[in-house]
Order: C-alpha cells, then structure tokens, then sequence
C-alpha cells in the first residue's frame, strides 16, 4: 500500500548517517543533499534563463497573433490574449507548451491545426542559438522540448523535499525534487506537467496550477486505451503527438472542477429522486385500510403494523404501513428496499415515495387494493432544487443532530457496522462501471485491472479524507481481500 504521505527527519550534522556507512552524516550524504541541492538550483536558474529568451525570439518570429492563435486555443476562446495572464495556467504551464509543443497536431484530432507552426518554437531556437547557449541552458532547453506534457499520478510524498510520479499515459516512474508543491499534493492526486531529467535531477516544467483528485484517473486510462491499440502504454513520442489533445482534455477538467454539475440524484431502481406525496380520501375503516395494505409491507405482520399507531397532526391516531420489498437489484447484500411510507389516518391516506415512478405505481396499488373506498385527491412533487435548499436549512440541522444522537447508541452503531460489512464484502464481487464493468475480484486478476482498481481505491481514500471518521471505508481492509496490499 503506498503511504498517503513520508515524514521525513533529519539526522544531526554528527550523528550517523542513516544510510548505514558508519560515516558522520555530515561526511556523508549531507555533502551528497548539497550536491543535489546544488544541481537543482542550477537547473531551475538554468530554465529561467532559457524561456524568457525563448518567449523573446517566439514573439518576434510569430508575432502576438501566433501567440494570440495557440492562446485562443488553449482557452476555447473564453479569455482574450490581453487578459490571459489572469489565468493561473497562463505563466505555468501555457508558455511552456506554446513554446516547446505548439506545433501541427500528429494525429487525427478533429480541431484544424493546419496554421499552426511545423515545429515547436524551441526548437528552431535550439537550431539557430542552441550553440552559443551556456552548456546547461542548452542541455535544460532540449529536456524541456523532449518530455512529453502528461499526466502523472503522485505515489508517493516527501513532503518540503520531493514528490514520486508514475506518468499514467507512459508508465514512466520519476521522483522530482520539489519543495513548493510537496507540502500540498497527497498520493493519489494528479498532475498535469513535463518531467524532466537533467543529470541526477528530475524536475517538473509547464505543470497544471490544478491538482486534479483521483476520480479523473480511470478517465484517463480510459483516454491512454483508446489511443495505445492493444498496448498497455505509450511512448514519450506517442504521448508528444497528442499535446494538443491532452491540453484539451486537461482544460476539460479544469472546467468540471470550477463549474461542478449538481450530481444525478436517484433511487436505489435508478429513477431520478423526485421527493412526491399522494392523498387519498378514505372511505373505510382504519383497520380495514390497514389489513388490505398489509401486504405491501414485507416482513410486517397485521398485528405488527396495528400495534403501534401514532398521534396524527390532525388529531386521532394514525397508522403506518411502510411499503418494503424483499432484496435490493442495486445492493445486493440488502435484506429489503423502502420504497416509501403510507399513513393511514381516519378519513385521510397519504403516501411519500422519493420518485414519480414509484408514485404511479403506488397509486395503482392502493387503488387496486381498496377499490372503491379510496378518492385520489392530488399528487404533490418537490424539485430537487428545493430538496437541496431543505437540506442545507435548519431542518438540516435537525436531522444532522438525530443523527449524531443515533450514532452514541452502542446498538445503532453495531447495526451500522454490520450493514458497512455486509455491503463491502458484496462489492467486491459486483460489477462497477468504472472496472469496465468487471467486479473487483475479477479486475485484480489482470495487470489493466489493478490498475484501475488502485485508481479506484485512491479515490475511496480520497473522499474518505473530506468525510467523519464513522463514515470512512476501510480501504486496507479491501486492498487485503483483493491481494492489492
């Protein structure tokens, strides 16, 4: 299991050094860090140096309607030129590929590119002033220009030092030096950058400002299988050619996490959620109101449902008939599914069902069964705009507060646990849409399948972290039954 974060401590400049040698830490890989320490700097100074020339030289052979061209297209024409360094992927990551990737598409992608440059900009500058270049600027500039832009999926963190990446499209696994993004990036999140190597360091160049959360992973294995034709990843060439359309797909998610759809609310028979209440007038007894209804209410008695009446907001008593079925289509592990709730009042039958679907089919149930002593009187639906609003109103509250009183009962809790268990354990064998409509244990017998089903279990731990401790899943527990750990 890759650890969601590494501490990592510094020994003293005299203590031994931790990598065993016997050797003073400070005679030993501390003099190791600064040499790194010191490589990185000189790589990072060295990219500075090399893009404003090459943003220089850019402008003056493509002129600001070249730039304004690769800009239009990396923005969708949503933000004019002159005001595209408000856009926090302008600086980051937009000059660098309008520099070292803007070029003629090599692929079949649908968007004309016909009037954009043969070559990247960086590399006629390599051609024409690569040769009077410092050394190591030169050496930086052609690394920029041969990594590919992609996706990388973060192992591993360090955090202040370093970030371990395995690129999602290539497989390619790098550790980069890091101290900025190290501090907020946790295993599982993606990046979208270049990674490059330049001697004994690796760094990020042209990296997304977002941090995009694990559920995009199986997207883009999903993106990575249409293009590789039967292999399991692509070259770094491969991955160049669709620069255009990675910056496309990119710019997609960006949009989804700065403008999130509300999401599908439905049931567990996938109707959408349409909180609906019907009423009846009643033209019987209670008692026989109740008795032919009693079948509705699997794994409910006659006397069960008679025994315990409530008080009516009218006055009287009520009584409730819960409309249960036996087994769920979606979960399979339930004993039962709750279709709705019909109470029963002394001249009133009211029914509250969460679809309209199950509304029509509820009506034709009671009407069927107390043909001619029941009067439909009206059908009231509450959009799920409104659900939302009550959701986060004071009612809200209220229900939040039944809740936590529920969870300090040791039994609720027990039964709790009991139905998380049951339905985890039924999850694994069940097919899920983002496994390609595998199960879990099927998809761990195939190297693509754990693959997916590491991407998938990131995302648990994922929202596990933005949910109460009592809700979380146990995701070691599931990696353990899938022989993942």
């Amino acid at each position: 299991m890759v650890p969601s974060y590494v501490v990592v401590t510094t020994p003293g400049r005299n203590d031994p050094c931790p990598c065993g040698s016997g050797r003073k830490y400070k005679h030993c890989c501390l003099e190791a860090r600064g040499d790194v320490e010191r490589e990185w700097r000189s790589v990072r100074e060295a990219e500075g140096h090399v893009v404003p020339q090459l943003l220089e030289f850019a402008i003056d052979r493509l002129g600001k309607a070249g730039m304004g061209m690769a800009w239009k297209y990396f923005c969708a024409g949503t933000v004019p030129l002159e005001h595209a360094a408000e856009d926090p992927d302008f600086e980051q990551l937009f000059l660098i590929w309008f520099l070292f990737d803007w070029q003629k598409s090599g692929t079949s992608f649908t968007r004309s590119t016909r009037k954009w440059p043969a070559r990247p900009i960086a590399a006629t500058f390599l051609d024409e002033r690569g040769l009077i270049l410092p050394p190591l600027d030169e050496r930086v500039a052609r690394a920029v220009l041969a990594a590919p832009l992609s996706f990388s999926v973060v192992e591993a963190v360090a955090p202040g030092r370093s970030i371990d990446l395995r690129d999602i499209l290539t497989g390619a696994r790098q550790t980069v030096l890091e101290r900025s993004a190290s501090q907020s990036v946790e295993a599982g999140s993606i990046l979208f950058a270049k990674v490059l190597t330049v001697d004994s360091v690796s760094i990020m160049s042209g990296s997304g400002h977002w941090l995009i959360p694990p559920v995009f992973h199986n997207r883009l294995i999903d993106l990575r299988q249409s293009w590789a034709t039967g292999a399991t990843s692509l070259d770094g060439q491969q991955v160049r050619a669709r620069h255009a359309e990675l910056v496309a797909f990119y710019r997609s998610i960006v949009d989804e996490l700065e403008n999130p759809t509300l999401p599908r609310l439905q049931n567990t028979d996938g109707d959408p959620l349409a909180p609906t209440k019907l009423e009846f007038e009643l033209r019987c007894s209670q008692a026989e109101a109740v008795e032919r209804l009693a079948p509705l209410a699997y794994g409910h008695g006659l006397d069960d449902l008679l025994a315990d009446p409530e008080a009516g907001s009218a006055g009287g008593v009520e009584y409730v008939v819960p409309w249960l079925v036996p087994g769920n289509r979606m979960h399979t592990d339930w004993e039962n599914t709750s279709l709705g709730t019909i109470r029963v009042a002394s001249t009133r039958l009211e029914a509250e069902v969460n679809s309209e679907r199950r509304a029509r089919r509820l009506r034709k149930e009671v009407e069927r069964r107390l043909r001619g002593q029941v009067l439909f009187l009206r059908q009231e639906t509450t959009s799920v705009e409104a659900l939302l609003r009550e959701r986060d109103g004071a009612e809200s509250l209220a229900a939040r507060k039944e809740h936590d009183d529920l969870q300090k009962h040791p039994e609720v809790r027990a039964r709790l646990q009991e139905m998380e268990e049951r339905h985890w354990k039924a999850w694994l064998d069940q097919p899920v849409p983002a496994l390609g409509g595998l199960s879990p244990r099927a998809a761990a017998a195939t190297p693509i399948g754990r693959e997916r089903l590491e991407a998938l279990l990131n995302d648990f731990e994922y929202r596990n972290r933005q949910r109460d401790r009592d809700q979380r899943a146990d995701i070691g527990r599931l990696r353990r039954a899938l022989g993942l750990d």
